[in-house]
C-alpha cells in the first residue's frame, strides 16, 4: 500500500511539473536585448608572466596582443592582451517571439556583424556597425535551437547564442 501511495504521489508531481511547463511559455513578444559590442582587455608584467610564445594576432583578428616595450614606453616589461566579444553572449527567448538587439558598439571600429538560424541560414544580413554608435537588430525567432549573433571581423569568438525554446 506504501509502495502504490508513493508511486502515486510520484505520477501526480509529474503531471503538475509538466502541465506547469506546458503552460509556463507565455504568447509571442518582442523580447529587448541590451547588447554591447566590447573588448575585454589585460595586461601584466613579465616579470610576473612572461608573455606568450606566439602572438594572439596571429590567432585572428579577435585578438590583440602589446608585446613588452610596445604595450607602455615607460615600462618596457608591461605586456598587454585583448579579445572582442558581446555582451551579453547568451539569451533564451521562446519560439515565435520577435527579437530585438540594441547594439552599442564600445570597442572596435568596424563590426560585420549577422544573424543566423539554427540551420545555419542568414536571417539578418551582415551589416557593418561602427564604434560609439547605436544599432537596432531585429529578427523573428521561428525556429527551435540556436540563432547565433556573429562578427565576421571577428570571428574567431565575437558570438551571441539565443537559445530558443518550443513554444
Amino acid at each position: 500500500m506504501k509502495r502504490i501511495l508513493i508511486v502515486l504521489s510520484l505520477v501526480l508531481v509529474s503531471i503538475v511539473l509538466l502541465s506547469a511547463c506546458a503552460a509556463a511559455a507565455p504568447p509571442p513578444s518582442e523580447r529587448v536585448f541590451n547588447i554591447n559590442a566590447i573588448e575585454i582587455k589585460g595586461g601584466t608584467s613579465k616579470d610576473k608572466l612572461a608573455p606568450p610564445t606566439i602572438n594572439p594576432e596571429t590567432l585572428g583578428k579577435t585578438y590583440s596582443y602589446k608585446a613588452p616595450g610596445v604595450a607602455d614606453k615607460n615600462d618596457p616589461a608591461r605586456w598587454e592582451v585583448g579579445a572582442y566579444q558581446f555582451n551579453p553572449s547568451a539569451m533564451t527567448v521562446w519560439q515565435g517571439d520577435r527579437v530585438k538587439f540594441v547594439l552599442f558598439v564600445v570597442n572596435g571600429d568596424v563590426h560585420k556583424d549577422h544573424v543566423i538560424d539554427p540551420n545555419g541560414v542568414d536571417v539578418v544580413k551582415e551589416t557593418e556597425h561602427n564604434r560609439g554608435k547605436l544599432y537596432e537588430i531585429i529578427f523573428t525567432a521561428d525556429k527551435v535551437g540556436m540563432y547565433k549573433l556573429h562578427c565576421m571581423e571577428h570571428k574567431e569568438n565575437m558570438t551571441a547564442v539565443i537559445t530558443v525554446l518550443p513554444r
